[in-house]
């Protein structure tokens, strides 16, 4: 269930309408492409998740690298405009810690509920 809300939250991130794709191939190994011609593969290695994509309109690839520790999500992310950043996602009781750092080396953080959107 964990896996599935991340990789449906990741869909989002790279403007992929989740309700639109069409995913082919077992959980380990999937391909899905989208109505507006994006494609992408989700690969799945025990607690890793490994996901790479093509944008349609820019010919842009994207890639997502996240690792699950426990309670902490550990993400390597590569936007199709060559920016990168990564992120650790640390559930703590009844909360989420957000901290995030792109390639300039700029940094935040957030706490969130854990039904919280964010």
């Amino acid at each position: 269930m964990r896996r599935v809300g991340f990789a449906a939250a990741i869909v989002t991130i790279f403007a992929v309408n989740v309700e639109s794709a069409a995913c082919y191939g077992p959980d380990t190994f999937q391909n899905c492409d989208d109505s507006s011609g994006n494609g992408y593969t989700i690969n799945h290695f025990g607690d890793t998740t490994m996901m790479t994509g093509g944008d349609a309109q820019t010919g842009g690839s994207w890639a997502q690298n996240s690792t699950i520790l426990g309670d902490t999500t550990f993400h390597n992310d590569r936007a199709s405009s060559g920016n990168s950043w990564n992120a650790t996602d640390q559930r703590l009781e009844d909360s989420r810690h957000i901290f995030t750092r792109d390639r300039q080396g700029n940094s935040s953080s957030r706490i969130c509920g854990l039904l919280d959107r964010c």
